[in-house]
């Protein structure tokens, strides 16, 4: 952006290929197939001068699992997870 103040940003698109849960004491073993999960992030730097800079970044991420089928009347239900994220910082440089 300018001389002292660098942006980031970042897209990803990826998958859960072969995703599986497995509980031993009950016997329950479920495939969850494949799922997708998608993130994205913005980032900044500004340097204040002398060796100090003020850092911050957020970031999204979401995935889901499809869930599986019965397995001895046990199953695990589909789930989505949104996960945000936020970070503030200050670096020196010496």
């Amino acid at each position: 952006m300018t001389d002292r103040l660098v942006m980031s940003a970042m897209a990803e698109d990826l998958a859960v290929v072969g995703g599986r849960a497995s509980a031993p004491v009950p016997g329950f073993a479920g495939d969850f197939g494949t799922s997708g999960e998608e993130a994205v992030r913005l980032g900044g730097d500004w340097d204040l001068g002398n060796a100090i800079h003020l850092t911050a970044d957020l970031g999204v991420r979401h995935f889901n699992y499809g869930g599986s089928g019965l397995n001895d009347s046990l199953y695990e239900p589909p789930s989505v997870t949104l996960v945000v994220r936020s970070e503030v910082g200050v670096a020196l440089g010496f």
